[in-house]
């Protein structure tokens, strides 16, 4: 993936059950705009990409990290 399509990343694009997520969003900075987030730019830039187990593991550990540290 590319800097932009992660930074551009939300969990809704990311489906834990199917191991996989979908490149929806770029994130690019824009002088005097700040942080622009768009769609890519070409329709094979919108991909969906398998993930390993382990980073599914590693995925589902962090949400649940983030949740509880929202909570607090």
């Amino acid at each position: 993936m590319r800097r932009g399509e992660l930074l551009g990343l939300k969990w809704q694009d990311i489906d834990l059950d199917k191991g996989s997520l979908q490149v929806r969003r770029t994130m690019g900075r824009v002088v005097g705009h700040g942080d622009v987030t768009s769609e890519p730019k070409t329709a094979s830039s919108r991909r969906k990409i398998a993930l390993s187990s382990f980073v599914v593991e590693a995925l589902k550990q962090y949400h649940v990290h983030q949740l509880e540290m929202r909570l607090k």
